[in-house]
């Protein structure tokens, strides 16, 4: 059976912080936290994106990969707007783990880009998680920039890689 990834029904949400949460604890347990549960929970994600912004992906009518996809980011200073599709919360179900969900995830995102015609994919990770920085930068992604968020104690490393030619389809998408 095949990967579907689409917009998410407003009943799923739950499913995608669900996801969130494994992802939280396995990283907790690695002793490499990342987001706290507090901060997943659908009420506090629909605080910070919109409906409409989720994607899920599934197989066999099971969710296994969830990220966001918005076309503004407030942490991209003195960046246009409209001038590219911003990354976030990019989760695979850990039962899943190593099977390319991801790089499926980010290759939709990077045809996503394109077929709104955006020029450039953009994301921002936590600069404390090399492994993390490094899956993105052999993806492709180019490292563009780093602050650190005094307010939020976050040190984030910015990346982005240009919408030239998007993958050829990796996944159904309704």
């Amino acid at each position: 059976m095949s990967l579907i990834i689409r917009a998410i029904e407003p009943h799923e949400l739950p499913l995608y912080s669900g996801l969130l949460l494994d992802v939280v604890l396995w990283l907790q347990n690695q002793g490499t936290p990342l987001w706290s549960p507090e901060q997943i929970t659908p009420e506090a994600l629909l605080k910070l994106y919109r409906l409409d912004e989720f994607y899920l992906a599934f197989l066999k009518n099971q969710p296994v990969a969830g990220m966001v996809l918005q076309e503004k980011d407030f942490l991209w200073d003195g960046v246009a707007d409209g001038e590219a599709l911003y990354l976030h919360k990019l989760a695979v179900s850990r039962t899943r783990a190593g099977q390319r969900l991801g790089r499926d995830m980010i290759d939709f995102a990077r045809q996503e880009a394109a077929r709104r015609k955006k020029p450039l994919l953009r994301l921002d990770t936590s600069a404390k998680h090399p492994k993390l920085c490094k899956y993105y930068e052999d993806y492709g992604f180019e490292f563009v920039g780093y602050r650190h968020l005094e307010d939020y104690g976050f040190h984030v490393n910015f990346y982005q890689m240009p919408i030239d030619e998007a993958p050829e389809s990796v996944a159904e998408s309704r």
